[in-house]
């Protein structure tokens, strides 16, 4: 994932924002036991870490050339635990229309 600024420069917070954001829903689909594997940022490590650590949990590096959250491929197969089975139903019946 890449957010560049109106002169085509990464944009730091406002990629960080969207790390978070995303780390944030995948754990409201998943549940609070879901943990990433790693958080990646391309910048260094700041000085202090509890702020990144208290977000992402304590695997997040730095200096990698993208960032990005890895998941396991069965996170990307695991049942929604807030999933509406009927809701689902419903938009399988109107999608087939």
């Amino acid at each position: 994932m890449e957010v560049v600024d109106g002169q085509g420069s990464p944009a730091r917070q406002s990629m960080e924002v969207a790390i978070g954001v995303t780390h944030r829903l995948i754990r409201q689909l998943l549940g609070d036991a879901w943990r990433p594997l790693p958080v990646w940022f391309p910048h260094g490590a700041p000085a202090n870490m509890i702020t990144y650590r208290s977000i992402f949990g304590p695997s997040v590096e730095f200096g990698h050339d993208c960032s990005g959250i890895l998941l396991e491929a069965r996170d990307l197969d695991a049942p929604l635990p807030g999933a509406d089975a009927m809701m689902a139903q419903h938009v399988k019946q109107r999608r087939s229309m």
